[in-house]
């Protein structure tokens, strides 16, 4: 046969390989041999074929599909099938196309071509182990509920294979049927481990990416980077059933945009039964748009879920309740996000050993506030093991913001006014923390007996937790007729008896007590129960008291 000279300018290519020609014949207008083992043409070259690398539009086939088949039957030693060859053109798929045959292949596309389903139901491309696929362009808009899969994935691929995809762009037409990528494992004996996935874009599909496990299946340690979906019904759905396990897959760099099609999930965990889980799958730098509705960010609800964690940012307007929620995570599920919007919402089972911090604003159209971190499990006895910080905005009012510090299933620990420092809440209700370290007060001195001319007193209190530490000082500037015990109120509430050291460090050195009874007064005397009480004295006194 002969090989097809391309129509362009003059240009002498050099190859410095074999070729392997199509049919019988092997004229080449305008080549000849160079005498270093390749031959020179004028004028560009369409090959069949060059090193194990077959040029698909050059196939025999009814469409794409046929060609692309058969361009990996011409490679049963493993080779790149190149679909470059299209070029900007639109190509149906109306069968599928595997890609690894039986030994590792690549397909290598280019962006300007566009693949077509042939049927609405039609399984695009199938990606077996070891093979790649490279920048292909899929666009299902022009088949009315289509209910394919783009890219399927049933091989048994595990983290010798090095099986890869890259450049997958998807455009659909915002059905609630069709899938874009989808991962499937049925039994023990088949996994899909490892798969590396990368620069994926999906437009209007059901889901962008499905990973789906049952029959004690898994899909475990596969990576995928920078992935955006728009107008998906789900963004990324982890789907664990009959024992299944979607475990410790990572998603970076992962973007989703929320749109009037979308109806679930930026992030979705979902399933059931016995030994299924979706458990320690990993977000990390994802942005999820503009979420409203009855739509999630993210979705981990499931009680297969298990700590899972989303790292990144969420913008848009969120509902409170059991469905459009800012972040929906619980039963075990890490969460460290930045939100714009309404509340976060936490419900159903305990969680162990959860962190979570961010910063939560908007305006305020829920009676309960803003929480940064919404109660989790407030009313769940059996939550422990958790811890929480943040900040709280009740309203319009700059003095309602606040925030807190605590454990979640009771109330915050401590809580954070701009006007009134810091204050204890919950368990530690009534112990009055300060951020201003000593408060003071001025109270009026009385004595045992007499009336004291000029007796002046100064009480510093600063709070940790119930513990109160005091620090009063008496100045005698003209004692008049005080004898006896000196007395200075406190500003303590409910307390237990406590005995304070007091010195006179002005004139005599006289060592003394504070005792403090149930009531809020201190009773100051000599160590000998004497008075201290004396023009020109100056008294010291140090110590604890343990509030309630």
């Amino acid at each position: 046969m002969k090989l097809r000279l391309a129509l362009i300018p003059v240009l002498y290519v050099v190859f410095a390989a074999s070729l392997q020609p199509q049919g019988g014949s092997t004229q080449l207008p305008g080549c000849a041999s160079n005498g270093a083992g390749g031959i020179n043409c004028a004028g560009g070259l369409a090959a069949g074929a060059i090193n194990g690398t077959v040029n698909a539009s050059l196939q025999s086939g009814a469409d794409a599909s046929g060609k692309l088949n058969a361009c990996f039957a011409a490679l049963p030693g493993g080779g790149v099938c190149d679909a470059r060859g299209f070029g900007a053109t639109t190509q149906t798929i109306a069968s599928t196309v595997t890609v690894g045959t039986s030994v590792p292949q690549t397909l290598e596309c280019d962006p300007s071509t566009v693949y077509v389903p042939g049927t609405v139901s039609v399984v695009m491309f199938v990606l077996n182990k070891g093979s790649h696929l490279h920048n292909c362009h899929i666009d299902v808009t022009g088949v009315s509920g289509f209910s394919g899969t783009v890219v399927s994935m049933t091989d048994n691929y595990r983290d010798g294979d090095n099986t890869a995809l890259d450049g997958l762009h998807i455009n659909g037409p915002g059905n609630t049927t069709g899938n874009g990528l989808v991962m499937t494992s049925a039994s023990s004996l088949q996994a899909v481990d490892f798969v590396h996935a990368s620069h994926i874009r999906c437009y209007g599909m059901r889901r962008c990416i499905y990973l789906a496990a049952s029959g004690a299946g898994w899909i475990n340690g596969n990576i995928f980077e920078d992935v955006m979906a728009s107008g998906t019904v789900v963004g990324v759905e982890m789907n664990a059933t009959s024992g299944g396990d979607v475990e410790g897959n990572s998603f970076t760099d992962y973007s989703y945009q929320y749109s009037a099609a979308t109806t679930e999930n930026g992030i979705l965990a979902s399933g059931s039964g016995a030994r299924s889980q979706v458990k320690s799958n990993h977000f990390f730098n994802a942005k999820i748009w503009d979420v409203s509705g009855a739509a999630n960010a993210a979705d981990f609800s499931n009680e297969i879920a298990r700590d899972n964690l989303v790292f990144g940012e969420s913008q848009g307007t969120f509902r409170y309740g059991s469905g459009g929620n800012a972040l929906y995570v619980t039963n075990h599920n890490a969460l460290i996000e930045n939100v714009s919007g309404p509340h976060y919402y936490y419900n159903q089972s305990p969680l162990t050993n959860y962190l979570s911090m961010g910063a939560q604003y908007g305006p305020n159209n829920a009676s309960a506030g803003y929480d940064m971190i919404y109660d989790l499990l407030a009313t769940d006895a059996s939550a422990y093991d958790q811890f929480r910080f943040g900040l709280h905005y009740a309203g319009a009012s700059s003095t309602s913001n606040y925030g807190w510090i605590g454990f979640t299933g009771a109330p915050a620990l401590f809580q954070f006014t701009p006007s009134g420092g810091f204050t204890a809440a919950g368990p530690l209700a009534g112990s009055n923390v300060t951020t201003g370290g000593w408060s003071q007060t001025t109270p009026t001195v009385t004595c045992g007996s007499g009336t004291p001319t000029a007796i002046t007193a100064t009480v510093r209190v600063a709070y940790v937790g119930k513990q109160a530490n005091l620090n009063i000082s008496v100045v005698d500037t003209a004692n008049g007729t005080c004898a006896g015990t000196i007395y200075v109120p406190l500003p303590l509430g409910t307390h237990q008896t406590s005995v304070l050291a007091c010195t006179e460090y002005s004139q005599t050195g006289t060592m003394g007590t504070a005792v403090i009874k149930t009531t809020n007064v201190a009773n100051i005397q000599s160590y000998s129960n004497a008075t201290l009480a004396a023009t020109g004295n100056r008294i010291a006194c140090n110590g604890t008291v343990e509030t309630h």
